[in-house]
């Protein structure tokens, strides 16, 4: 593909490559009507802009503080490009990878992302491929979820059969349902929710394996410790929390992203860390 560096695409001039991505790169650049920074999401080939302009769509049906913005979507030498808000801080995943965040720091951006979530939810939008990467911040500290390209309206899954071309997901976070092929739901966007949450109160993941089998096979069958049991710092009623959006069966699981977060903002029971309360959070992950 021709490099967009140094070009004007729209009122858009495209200054530095932010980030490679497998159907499209994102780009730097600034809206000179408006004087403003924008990120430019730009499809390699014109086979992909459908995806492209399907999430400038499912963005555009999203107004909320904790899912990046769109501003608008265009055609550039055949190819879909979405100009988006630019998130300056950076990537939680990058976040995650310089620093242990804080107990407290962890609830409020979780809060914050479950919001997002409900909002998306309750526009019958499923993510379907959260993961820290896919979270970006601004430098005031304000957490947002962006790439919704793999995303789908629950709804009529075949309105926009190019909104599912490769609904798919990345396989360190991703649903057991969506590994077998089976309905992909809201609970689905739980679960890796619940992954990328365990990662961050604990800064392990709760699967690992040495190859894809390894790790896929571990999403199906093993149900990792509770965070509290590697932390006892962890309040109980949290990690009860994130074992239940890691439970196999999606019906086991919170049905939105407001039950998860209703269950976070319980008072912590006083149960001792031995307790049969343990048991019965990590046994909410089997099926």
């Amino acid at each position: 593909m021709n490099s967009p560096l140094g070009l004007t695409i729209g009122p858009y001039y495209v200054h530095s490559l932010l980030a490679l991505g497998r159907l499209a790169n994102i780009y730097l650049a600034t809206d000179e009507s408006l004087g403003r920074p924008a990120a430019l999401k730009i499809s390699h080939t014109p086979e992909y802009s459908g995806q492209i302009f399907c999430e400038g769509r499912l963005l555009a049906q999203v107004n909320h503080p904790a899912v990046a913005t769109v501003y608008g979507i265009i055609c550039w030498e055949q190819r879909g490009v979405m100009a988006m808000e630019f998130l300056d801080g950076g990537t939680l995943e990058t976040r995650l990878d310089s620093d242990r965040l804080s107990l407290a720091e962890v609830q409020q951006i979780v809060e914050e992302l479950l919001t997002g979530l409900d909002t998306l939810s309750r526009k019958q939008i499923v993510h379907g491929d959260i993961k820290p990467a896919n979270i970006g911040f601004t430098t005031a500290g304000q957490f947002k979820l962006f790439d919704l390209g793999i995303s789908r309206y629950l709804e009529d899954p075949q309105a926009d059969a190019e909104c599912s071309l490769h609904f798919s997901g990345t396989p360190a976070c991703v649903s057991p349902e969506q590994l077998c092929g089976l309905p992909v739901t809201v609970r689905s966007d739980i679960f890796s929710f619940g992954v990328m949450h365990y990662r961050m109160l604990t800064g392990t993941e709760p699967f690992t394996g040495e190859t894809l089998p390894a790790l896929l096979f571990k999403i199906l069958h093993h149900n990792p410790p509770a965070p509290s049991m590697l932390d006892p710092r962890i309040p109980v009623h949290v990690s009860a929390a994130v074992m239940r959006a890691l439970a196999k069966d999606p019906a086991r699981r919170f049905e939105d992203g407001g039950q998860y977060l209703e269950s976070l903002r319980l008072t912590e029971p006083e149960f001792p860390p031995d307790s049969a309360f343990y048991a019965v959070s990590e046994a909410l992950a089997n099926t």
